[in-house]
Protein backbone atom coordinates (compact mmCIF):
# COMPACT_ATOMS: atom_id res chain seq x y z
CA UNK A 1 0.00 0.00 0.00
CA UNK A 2 2.77 2.42 0.99
CA UNK A 3 4.80 1.59 -2.13
CA UNK A 4 1.77 2.04 -4.40
CA UNK A 5 0.85 5.43 -2.94
CA UNK A 6 4.47 6.62 -2.85
CA UNK A 7 5.13 5.60 -6.47
CA UNK A 8 1.98 7.41 -7.65
CA UNK A 9 2.99 10.64 -5.87
CA UNK A 10 6.79 10.66 -5.69
CA UNK A 11 7.42 13.43 -8.23
CA UNK A 12 5.04 15.87 -6.57
CA UNK A 13 6.01 14.66 -3.07
CA UNK A 14 9.60 15.89 -3.45
CA UNK A 15 8.51 19.35 -4.60
CA UNK A 16 5.49 20.01 -2.37
CA UNK A 17 5.45 22.04 0.85
CA UNK A 18 4.25 20.44 4.09
CA UNK A 19 2.10 23.46 4.95
CA UNK A 20 0.97 26.88 3.71
CA UNK A 21 2.70 28.58 6.66
CA UNK A 22 4.49 27.74 9.90
CA UNK A 23 6.50 24.54 9.31
CA UNK A 24 8.17 23.28 6.13
CA UNK A 25 6.18 25.74 3.99
CA UNK A 26 8.61 25.71 1.07
CA UNK A 27 9.51 23.66 -2.00
CA UNK A 28 10.55 20.20 -0.81
CA UNK A 29 9.24 20.79 2.70
CA UNK A 30 6.97 17.74 2.67
CA UNK A 31 9.76 15.32 1.80
CA UNK A 32 12.21 16.94 4.25
CA UNK A 33 9.62 16.71 7.05
CA UNK A 34 9.05 13.03 6.23
CA UNK A 35 12.78 12.26 6.07
CA UNK A 36 13.44 13.97 9.40
CA UNK A 37 10.64 12.00 11.01
CA UNK A 38 11.99 8.72 9.62
CA UNK A 39 15.38 9.59 11.13
CA UNK A 40 13.73 10.44 14.46
CA UNK A 41 11.83 7.14 14.81
CA UNK A 42 14.90 4.94 14.33
CA UNK A 43 16.28 5.32 17.90
CA UNK A 44 12.81 4.74 19.37
CA UNK A 45 12.59 1.43 17.52
CA UNK A 46 15.78 0.19 19.18
CA UNK A 47 14.65 1.37 22.63
CA UNK A 48 11.06 0.10 22.35
CA UNK A 49 11.23 -3.20 20.42
CA UNK A 50 7.47 -3.79 20.73
CA UNK A 51 6.86 -1.08 18.11
CA UNK A 52 6.20 -2.44 14.61
CA UNK A 53 8.93 -1.01 12.34
CA UNK A 54 7.06 -1.55 9.06
CA UNK A 55 3.85 -0.04 10.40
CA UNK A 56 5.69 2.95 11.82
CA UNK A 57 7.62 3.60 8.59
CA UNK A 58 4.40 3.32 6.56
CA UNK A 59 2.63 5.76 8.90
CA UNK A 60 5.49 8.28 8.71
CA UNK A 61 5.72 8.08 4.92
CA UNK A 62 1.97 8.36 4.38
CA UNK A 63 0.85 10.63 7.24
CA UNK A 64 0.99 13.88 5.23
CA UNK A 65 0.98 12.48 1.67
CA UNK A 66 -2.51 13.85 0.98
CA UNK A 67 -1.24 17.38 1.58
CA UNK A 68 -0.40 17.12 -2.12
CA UNK A 69 -4.15 17.33 -2.75
CA UNK A 70 -5.01 19.44 0.30
CA UNK A 71 -2.72 22.37 -0.61
CA UNK A 72 -2.26 23.79 -4.11
CA UNK A 73 1.52 24.20 -3.70
CA UNK A 74 4.12 26.67 -2.46
CA UNK A 75 2.45 29.95 -1.49
CA UNK A 76 -0.71 28.07 -2.27
CA UNK A 77 -4.10 27.84 -0.72
CA UNK A 78 -6.13 25.00 0.61
CA UNK A 79 -8.19 23.20 -2.01
CA UNK A 80 -11.93 22.80 -1.56
CA UNK A 81 -11.40 19.13 -0.66
CA UNK A 82 -8.63 20.16 1.73
CA UNK A 83 -10.89 22.61 3.52
CA UNK A 84 -13.94 20.35 3.62
CA UNK A 85 -12.26 17.01 4.37
CA UNK A 86 -8.59 17.55 5.26
CA UNK A 87 -5.48 15.47 4.68
CA UNK A 88 -6.07 13.02 7.55
CA UNK A 89 -9.37 11.81 6.16
CA UNK A 90 -8.26 12.17 2.53
CA UNK A 91 -5.24 9.91 3.14
CA UNK A 92 -7.30 7.36 5.07
CA UNK A 93 -9.74 7.11 2.16
CA UNK A 94 -6.80 6.75 -0.25
CA UNK A 95 -5.26 3.95 1.84
CA UNK A 96 -8.63 2.21 1.96
CA UNK A 97 -9.00 2.40 -1.83
CA UNK A 98 -5.52 1.01 -2.50
CA UNK A 99 -6.04 -1.74 0.09
CA UNK A 100 -9.25 -2.78 -1.68
CA UNK A 101 -7.53 -2.86 -5.08
CA UNK A 102 -4.75 -5.02 -3.66
CA UNK A 103 -7.14 -7.30 -1.74
CA UNK A 104 -5.83 -6.22 1.69
CA UNK A 105 -8.95 -4.50 3.00
CA UNK A 106 -9.51 -7.09 5.76
CA UNK A 107 -5.91 -7.04 7.06
CA UNK A 108 -5.36 -5.78 10.59
CA UNK A 109 -2.30 -3.83 9.42
CA UNK A 110 -4.51 -1.73 7.14
CA UNK A 111 -6.82 -0.90 10.02
CA UNK A 112 -3.86 0.09 12.20
CA UNK A 113 -2.33 2.20 9.43
CA UNK A 114 -5.61 4.04 8.90
CA UNK A 115 -5.83 4.63 12.66
CA UNK A 116 -2.32 6.12 12.61
CA UNK A 117 -3.25 8.54 9.86
CA UNK A 118 -6.52 9.57 11.52
CA UNK A 119 -4.84 10.13 14.90
CA UNK A 120 -1.52 11.71 13.92
CA UNK A 121 -2.54 15.19 15.11
CA UNK A 122 -2.94 13.63 18.53
CA UNK A 123 -5.81 15.63 19.94
CA UNK A 124 -9.35 16.24 18.80
CA UNK A 125 -8.87 20.02 19.04
CA UNK A 126 -5.90 19.74 16.62
CA UNK A 127 -8.00 18.04 13.95
CA UNK A 128 -7.61 14.37 14.80
CA UNK A 129 -10.87 12.45 14.59
CA UNK A 130 -9.31 9.93 16.99
CA UNK A 131 -6.61 10.05 19.68
CA UNK A 132 -3.71 7.60 19.26
CA UNK A 133 -4.58 4.15 20.60
CA UNK A 134 -1.54 2.12 19.53
CA UNK A 135 2.11 2.77 20.29
CA UNK A 136 3.00 3.47 16.67
CA UNK A 137 0.28 6.12 16.42
CA UNK A 138 1.47 7.74 19.64
CA UNK A 139 5.05 7.92 18.39
CA UNK A 140 3.91 9.24 15.00
CA UNK A 141 2.09 12.09 16.76
CA UNK A 142 5.09 12.88 18.96
CA UNK A 143 7.71 12.95 16.19
CA UNK A 144 5.40 14.89 13.87
CA UNK A 145 4.86 17.48 16.59
CA UNK A 146 8.55 17.61 17.54
CA UNK A 147 9.75 18.08 13.98
CA UNK A 148 7.22 20.79 13.19
CA UNK A 149 8.16 22.75 16.32
CA UNK A 150 11.94 22.24 16.33
CA UNK A 151 12.23 23.06 12.62
CA UNK A 152 10.48 26.39 13.14
CA UNK A 153 12.51 27.10 16.28
CA UNK A 154 15.75 26.49 14.37
CA UNK A 155 14.68 28.75 11.52
CA UNK A 156 13.74 31.56 13.91
CA UNK A 157 16.92 31.18 15.98
CA UNK A 158 19.01 31.52 12.79
CA UNK A 159 17.57 35.02 12.38
CA UNK A 160 17.96 35.96 16.06
CA UNK A 161 20.97 37.81 17.45
CA UNK A 162 22.85 35.99 20.23
CA UNK A 163 21.92 37.29 23.66
CA UNK A 164 18.37 38.20 22.60
CA UNK A 165 14.97 36.58 22.48
CA UNK A 166 13.08 35.51 19.38
CA UNK A 167 9.79 37.10 18.46
CA UNK A 168 6.73 35.14 19.54
CA UNK A 169 6.57 31.83 17.66
CA UNK A 170 3.02 30.82 16.73
CA UNK A 171 3.61 27.03 16.61
CA UNK A 172 5.23 27.20 20.05
CA UNK A 173 2.23 28.71 21.84
CA UNK A 174 3.47 32.20 20.96
CA UNK A 175 6.42 31.76 23.31
CA UNK A 176 9.74 33.58 22.88
CA UNK A 177 13.04 31.72 23.10
CA UNK A 178 16.43 32.99 24.19
CA UNK A 179 19.47 32.51 21.95
CA UNK A 180 22.61 32.05 24.03
CA UNK A 181 25.61 34.33 23.40
CA UNK A 182 27.79 31.31 22.47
Amino acid sequence: ITQTIYQANKHVFYMHPAATKFHHAYVGGLSLHTLTMLQMVEPFLSIYPYLNRDLLYAGVILHDMSKIDEITGVDGEYTTEGLLIGHLVMQTVHIDGVARKLGYEQKEEVLLLKHMILSHHGQLNFGSPKKPQIGEALLLWFVDTMDSKFTVLGEVLEQTEPGTFTNMIAVLDKMRFYKAKQ
